[in-house]
């Protein structure tokens, strides 16, 4: 068994988060970012969101509407993928 397959084999036994967590600390190797790197992005992106909601830029929608919306969006590609 190669090294790479011992190393898949060990972290496909760890339990579902632990196995999230690796998945995000090998993609953000890949990626060269860091988890406080991403948070910092995100602080940004929310402020960015939040001044164009205030400003009047973009509308806020309703929560159901948005999940309604979002629900038939994903039915639309599984029927277009069968």
């Amino acid at each position: 068994m190669s090294k790479k397959d011992q190393i898949l084999a060990e972290a496909l036994a760890l339990p579902e988060k632990q196995r999230a967590n690796l998945a995000d600390d090998i993609w953000f190797s890949l990626n060269g970012m860091t988890q406080e790197g991403i948070d910092r992005a995100w602080f940004h992106e929310v402020k960015r969101r939040w001044a164009a909601y205030e400003q009047g830029d973009v509308v806020a929608l309703p929560m159901d509407q948005v999940m309604r919306e979002a629900r038939q969006r994903l039915r639309q590609r599984r029927r277009r993928r069968a």
